[in-house]
């Protein structure tokens, strides 16, 4: 739970300005999140989150928690966020475990999204972060020519946002 004071409009404000920022620099938003789920440490941020998904037009990251809010304020989301890969060694066989954990907590055909954080590691992540070397190890993964192939025979479509 957050413990320090905040105001909502300051954090509406900030979150708005980081949307137009991104826009105006030509990035197209696929989905909105925070860092660490911080919007769904207090109620009040929940709604500011849900007012800017829908006002961005923009899918949203969900959680478990999470879900059912965000259908009923007419959000769109995944299916199911999983967070299976994201660990201290991601491997094929985590995403694979991953996503058919996935798979067996949503209907038929549902959308999962799988938390990761591919990139390459330079030095100035490496004093900024912990989560490093996995980043390459998980840029590896995802950008292996047989891992659509691989998906393919466990049933799964990969499918990527507008």
């Amino acid at each position: 739970m957050i413990t320090w004071p905040f105001d909502p409009e300051e954090v509406a404000l900030e979150w708005r300005a980081q949307i137009v920022a991104l826009r105006s620099a030509g990035v197209e938003l696929n989905h909105l999140d925070t860092h660490h789920h911080v919007h769904c440490q207090h109620s009040s941020l929940l709604k500011v989150y849900l007012e800017l998904a829908r006002e961005s037009n923009v899918p949203a990251r969900t959680i478990p928690s999470l879900h059912k809010s965000l259908r009923w304020a007419g959000v769109q989301s995944a299916d199911h966020c999983e967070t299976g890969f994201y660990s201290d060694d991601p491997s094929v066989g985590s995403l694979s475990s991953a996503i058919i954990h996935g798979k067996t907590l949503t209907r038929t055909g549902g959308l999962i999204e799988v938390v990761c954080h591919p990139g390459y590691v330079t030095a100035d992540l490496a004093t900024a972060d912990t989560y490093v070397s996995q980043r390459g190890k998980e840029l590896e993964i995802l950008t292996d020519p047989d891992l659509l192939k691989r998906l393919a025979k466990l049933s799964i479509e990969v499918v990527e946002q507008e």
